[in-house]
């Protein structure tokens, strides 16, 4: 992980401090393999996902986000603020961040 970080700007220093003790969990190429939405067909998982509160709250999120976050949220990552939204409403129903 330590080239990573480096690239991303983090001192050697901060990362020996923060990872300090820490071992992988290989539980989780087993949790990932049981996604519970990963067997579905795509128009299954869209009739379990999109509902017209999900749709509502998705429209009124991204004016939410501030624009220069939102804009420097693109310029790092290349993720526009609707795509947050979208991924954001999918994962926790758009509880708060």
């Amino acid at each position: 992980m330590w080239p990573d970080a480096a690239r991303r700007n983090i001192s050697q220093q901060s990362f020996q401090r923060f990872t300090a003790g820490l071992e992988p969990d290989l539980r989780i190429m087993d949790l990932m393999d049981s996604q519970p939405d990963s067997p579905k067909a795509i128009w299954d998982y869209l009739d379990i996902l999109v509902n017209d509160n999900r749709l509502a709250k998705g429209r009124e999120i991204p004016g939410q986000v501030q624009a220069r976050s939102s804009t420097r949220r693109k310029k790092t990552y290349g993720v526009d603020r609707y795509a947050i939204a979208s991924i954001w409403g999918i994962e926790s129903n758009y509880s708060d961040p």
